[in-house]
């Protein structure tokens, strides 16, 4: 996979390898993921809020969609979202819905507008500029499947499908593509090899993940008994980092939900996350 950009879009080249390249969805914005299938998430914002997926499969068919915030914080995909001047190709190395034969791969070519994404970021909504980091993923879903009358479809045991195959460029560690907290960092720079690039480091990197991890752990984890305590109880929980490091944290029970705090190890910074998964940061 390649990436690359200009001052107008973001390019993305993929190749899959695939023995049997079968897809059936050919309408804008059907549920593609129905279909062996290629998704690029983007986050230009870095905040787990107002980002874009766009899915697409080896006919070539898009699905686009804009989340406001996580499904399992109550996000809602926007399809109508339709990302205009999107260019995208797909080619072939076999015969498509072609059972009699092995296929080698398919690749994509695609062009990103950043406009759309430039309007989803916080303010000042501008370009991408030298060493500007956006989060972003990449996913790939396969299905087994079945051949009946010389064509295919997902495979069914006892009447029900089989759970699809994820791969992923930056890990997930869950079959959840969207917790954006785990995304890869995609770093803009107008040099031309990246040897001579300096990588910008998120600082509050291990702080973030920390909140994070505890906000899941609460939400539908191991510490959702946390949530049959009281409006107001407020607890001091130890969070373990490895088997012989642990930060201290407070746990408040809010009249929505929870609020998490702790003082930065790392630097002098406040965190606070609430149930849904909103982060701050603030000077101590």
């Amino acid at each position: 996979m390649k990436m690359l950009w200009d001052d107008n879009y973001l390019y993305i080249y993929a190749e899959l390898e695939e023995e049997h390249i079968w897809n059936d969805l050919t309408e804008r914005d059907a549920i593609i993921y129905y279909n062996n299938d290629f998704e690029i998430f983007i986050d230009p914002s870095n905040d787990t809020r107002n980002y874009g997926e766009i899915e697409i499969n080896a006919i070539g068919t898009i699905f686009d969609l804009l989340l406001n915030k996580p499904y399992k914080v109550g996000g809602q995909a926007i399809i109508n979202w339709d990302i205009k001047e999107l260019k995208s190709a797909v080619k072939v190395y076999g015969t498509l819905n072609n059972p009699a034969d092995k296929d080698s791969k398919w690749t994509i070519e695609m062009a990103i507008p950043l406009q759309p994404f430039v309007e989803l970021k916080r303010p000042p909504k501008a370009f991408p500029k030298e060493s500007e980091v956006w989060r972003i993923n990449f996913s790939r879903v396969n299905w087994d499947y079945d051949i009946n009358d010389e064509k295919y479809s997902r495979k069914k045991v006892d009447g029900k499908f089989l759970p699809e195959y994820n791969w992923v460029w930056s890990p997930q560690y869950v079959i959840n593509m969207h917790e954006p907290e785990k995304w890869g960092y995609l770093q803009s720079s107008d040099q031309e090899y990246s040897a001579t690039i300096q990588v910008i480091e998120d600082v509050y990197m291990h702080d973030k993940q920390i909140a994070y991890a505890l906000f899941r752990m609460t939400k539908a984890g191991e510490l959702k008994y946390l949530l049959e305590n009281e409006i107001g109880t407020e607890l001091n929980i130890k969070a373990f980092l490895d088997h012989s490091k642990s930060i201290n944290t407070k746990f408040f029970k809010t009249q929505k939900g929870f609020e998490y705090s702790f003082n930065s190890q790392f630097s002098n910074k406040l965190f606070i996350i609430d149930e849904e998964g909103l982060l701050k940061i603030k000077a101590q």
